[in-house]
């Protein structure tokens, strides 16, 4: 079964109506980042960090990661 289709996720567009970020709120709670270079990054909301070493997530970013939070 395929889960990724059952997750909630959002696509962040920049000003021009292109895709920034795909994020997916993932079962145990943390937000995976798709960034355009194809660098994909784990986020735990909880604390607002980054799981993933080595890489960064903008400040711009975070209110649409808080956006996520489950209920």
């Amino acid at each position: 079964m395929d889960l990724e289709r059952h997750l909630h996720s959002a696509t962040v567009l920049d000003c021009q109506g292109r895709t920034r970020y795909e994020l997916t709120l993932l079962i145990d709670g943390t937000v995976r980042v798709r960034f355009l270079s194809g660098t994909e990054a784990i986020v735990n909301l909880e604390d607002q960090r980054c799981l993933t070493p080595g890489v960064s997530i903008p400040d711009d970013l975070w209110p649409e990661l808080a956006a996520m939070r489950p209920a």
